[in-house]
């Protein structure tokens, strides 16, 4: 069963336990995912993959048969919800080798034309802005475009 998870790398290690292993957990958290995407329909979603937070081999385990087909899966889903994902810098913060979603994941979703925008995903004024250029320089060199109509939308769903 997933926990919070996310605190410490001990809360990972406890939770990665308590799921039967690596590939279980992150399946696990994909499958809620899922349920999340179905049922809140979202506007945004953010932290795509934040069950990769203490994986130090996530590259590897992403690759695995049943998480790649979870994941591909949720990003159909946000693709045909016109759901937007949240390119999170955040994890750059926490010493992470790359944000949320991790590049691999960011490809496919370009290629299924899912819209992103870059966060910081600021829990104090100090991370304001946190590599927001950085993040935008780097969508735009992956092919994702930046129009108007991603704010307008999402504001328009809020009214």
């Amino acid at each position: 069963m997933i926990s919070a998870f996310d605190s410490s790398p001990g809360a990972y290690s406890d939770t990665v336990e308590s799921c039967g292993g690596i590939i279980d957990f992150y399946n696990q958290y994909f499958d809620l995912q899922y349920e999340m995407l179905l049922n809140i329909k979202p506007q945004v979603a953010g932290h795509f993959d934040l069950v990769r937070i203490f994986d130090s081999d996530y590259e590897r385990t992403i690759k695995d048969k049943a998480v790649k087909s979870r994941i591909s899966r949720n990003l159909k889903v946000i693709k045909d919800y016109e759901i937007i994902i949240d390119y999170n810098q955040r994890a750059l913060l926490k010493k992470m080798k790359e944000p949320y979603p991790c590049k691999s994941i960011l490809d496919e979703a370009v290629d299924l034309g899912i819209k992103i925008v870059p966060g910081d995903d600021s829990h104090s004024c100090n991370d304001v802005g946190f590599k927001i250029i950085e993040a935008m320089d780097f969508l735009i060199n992956q092919g994702v475009t930046f129009t108007d109509d991603i704010f307008l939308n999402f504001f328009k769903k809020r009214v």
